[in-house]
């Protein structure tokens, strides 16, 4: 087991939905809503994707660093 990582384009408007939502928990929500939308499957190469774009390990991240944060956000409530 492990961390795996997507990417998808979404709205800020959905994003707030999706925050706003208490029906599911929100990791249940955004797995719904990424499963209707087209989204890239890095897998478990998240680390090899920071490690090309920042020269740092994701272990050891930039701190303040727009593509370092753009691979490691968790949650969509960092990205609002």
């Amino acid at each position: 087991m492990g961390m795996i990582g997507y990417f998808a384009e979404i709205d800020s408007e959905k994003i707030n939905q999706l925050l706003g939502s208490t029906e599911k928990p929100l990791m249940d929500n955004i797995h719904d809503t990424l499963s209707g939308l087209r989204r890239l499957d890095i897998d478990k190469r998240w680390d090899f994707l920071h490690f090309g774009l920042t020269g740092t390990s994701a272990f050891d991240p930039a701190k303040n660093d727009p593509l370092s944060r753009a691979v490691l956000v968790n949650t969509a409530s960092k990205m609002a």
